[in-house]
């Protein structure tokens, strides 16, 4: 199996056009933030790949193909994904930030203000598909975020670390 977590892929376009394509086996996304590839992930000759808690928006091709599985809690910025597992959001605008470097050793995509995807994870906390709980993001951040009044963590990779409305 083919498992990516608390990872964001952007800028990327594969052989056959997709940033993720699983051709054999399973794959398993967690966490992670798929954005600005040419096409976002692909499940092809019947194999599936299965999301939980992760953002695939603004792939320019679409961004999703053949078999997907939702375990809930997933953002689709198009309708390609299918997503019904609950907390799923299909067809909604993402609010992402740049890619680049928002802190920690790799680069990522930051969540605007108004984002849906904050504060709109798994309620009983973020998991890796083991069901282990995920306490940092990709940068190594305090998930949930650290002076957030809501203790949910966000969707994908990033996650905010005080509330961005309101209260400081």
């Amino acid at each position: 199996m083919t498992t990516i977590k608390k990872s964001t892929i952007s800028g990327n376009s594969g052989t056959r056009g997709s940033a993720i394509e699983i051709i054999s086996g399973k794959g398993a996304i967690n966490n992670s933030t798929i954005s600005g590839n040419h096409y976002g992930i692909a499940g092809t000759y019947g194999y599936s790949v299965t999301l939980q808690n992760s953002i695939i928006a603004n792939n320019s091709g679409g961004n999703c193909g053949g078999t997907m599985t939702s375990n809930g809690y997933n953002l689709s910025s198009d309708g390609t994904c299918n997503f019904t597992g609950p907390g799923d959001m299909n067809d909604t605008h993402p609010k992402l930030g740049t890619f680049g470097n928002h802190g920690g050793p790799t680069q990522t995509i930051s969540l605007r203000e108004g984002s849906p995807a904050i504060d709109a994870g798994n309620p009983n906390g973020c998991t890796d598909g083991n069901g282990n709980l995920l306490k940092t993001d990709q940068r190594g951040e305090p998930r949930p975020g650290k002076y957030k009044v809501d203790k949910r963590c966000d969707m994908g990779a990033y996650e905010t670390q005080r509330n961005l409305v309101g209260i400081p």
